[in-house]
């Protein structure tokens, strides 16, 4: 999975890739991190959406553990959403 970080990337590298193809694995889709705006780029890039809440909350408690305890945690997944749009999906035909 390709997932950039930087908000102005994702679309102009996927907008390149449109007029001048590159040969990628078709299991890499073009995806994007925590970047809504990505439903404006052509394709629309899926997107992946961590659970910024939960990662806070995990982060105080795991800090607080730790200076009480002075043990490490185990890791823990602390969640995402994955919004599945064109760049994976392939284009849809409109209404």
């Amino acid at each position: 999975m390709n997932a950039a970080t930087d908000d102005t990337v994702p679309p102009c590298a996927n907008s390149s890739s449109e007029r001048a193809p590159a040969p990628t694995p078709s299991s890499a889709p073009p995806t994007s991190y925590d970047i809504d705006e990505d439903r404006y780029s052509t394709p629309a890039l899926t997107t992946i959406f961590p659970d910024k809440r939960q990662i806070a909350e995990t982060a105080v408690d795991r800090l607080l553990a730790r200076a009480r305890s002075k043990t490490d945690l185990p890791a823990n997944d602390t969640g995402f959403t994955l919004n599945v749009r064109e760049s994976t999906m392939g284009r849809t035909s409109p209404a």
